[in-house]
């Protein structure tokens, strides 16, 4: 194909029925709808026209809140919509929502609400090995249980010690992102640290990171060969198959770029590359021979 045979389409509030000029997120579903959620509504796609979903005072089956932070499809192909208020979660045979409130802001009496939910904005979401989604949140992570849609809430040892805790606890409340590797393990990046949780063990444990196991966290990402990638505050990571430790890329590079610049973002190509986004820049590894391009 030709580059001269790519056709682009400006999509906008003025020409089209896209409820606002802000796109925050965007998922393309199992359906083959594509969705934008943006500072002022949720948009649905279909390649011809936009449905546009708002928050209607007095229906607490609409949208729980225009301000959509993300998307997310979980493995019964349920729509999960993030947002400033809680969670809303999709019903597409009547276009309605059951709401999920964030009880930390002024709740909703007759909507439902997250089981032990304290509080916090969620940030980010990953299915578990079941299919269940798991949300990263300010104020710990939220794992949802289908049997009764319920919320199990793991949280930060500080805050909740008085409280029995099944999984474990987290180095600190405040979660950033969160990732499933091949084995289904789950992997929990925090502002001071990371953990892991194995297949249906219901356990939390800590990662030691060198040369600081506090690490803020701010990606984790699984390329197609199933190696493990962190993104903090101290380096980028890496976990080969088979491994029990990660080894730091910033150890094979010259110590003035490795000061004061954190890792921000992970992504990997199908040619065997790693890109990095940092704070000052961006680093592209090989991820066969290790070796950084800045």
């Amino acid at each position: 194909m030709q580059y001269r045979d790519i056709v682009f389409r400006r999509i906008h509030s003025t020409n089209s029925d896209l409820s606002q000029n802000t796109p925050i997120c965007f998922l393309h579903d199992r359906t083959g709808f594509m969705w934008i959620g943006t500072q002022n509504g949720l948009n649905r796609f279909d390649g011809t026209s936009f449905k546009v979903f708002h928050k209607k005072a007095g229906n607490n089956q609409a949208l729980l809140d225009d301000w959509i932070i993300g998307l997310h499809q979980d493995g019964a192909g349920r729509l999960w919509v993030m947002n400033q208020q809680g969670i809303s979660l999709y019903h597409p045979h009547n276009h309605s929502f059951r709401n999920y409130i964030n009880q930390s802001l002024s709740p909703i009496s007759s909507a439902p609400s997250f089981s032990r939910y304290t509080g916090g904005i969620a940030v980010d979401a990953c299915n578990d090995i079941d299919g269940n989604p798991w949300f990263a949140t300010e104020q710990g992570v939220n794992i949802f249980n289908p049997k009764d849609s319920s919320f199990i809430m793991i949280e930060d040892e500080q805050r909740e010690r008085s409280k029995p805790q099944s999984y474990g606890w987290l180095a600190h409340k405040t979660t950033r992102t969160l990732a499933r590797d091949s084995s289904g393990t789950m992997w929990i990046g925090t502002v001071r640290g990371l953990h892991k949780s194995l297949p249906r063990s219901q356990s939390i444990q800590t990662v030691s990171l060198v040369p600081d196991s506090a690490s803020n966290i701010f990606d984790i990402h699984v390329a197609d060969d199933g190696i493990v990638w962190v993104a903090g505050s101290t380096g980028v990571y890496r976990l080969a198959q088979g491994s029990q430790t990660f080894i730091n890329i910033f150890d094979y590079l010259p110590l003035p770029f490795r000061s004061n610049n954190t890792c921000r973002m992970i992504q990997s190509d199908k040619s065997g590359h790693v890109w990095v986004l940092l704070q000052r820049g961006a680093m592209m590894i090989d991820k066969h021979t290790l070796q950084c391009t800045l």
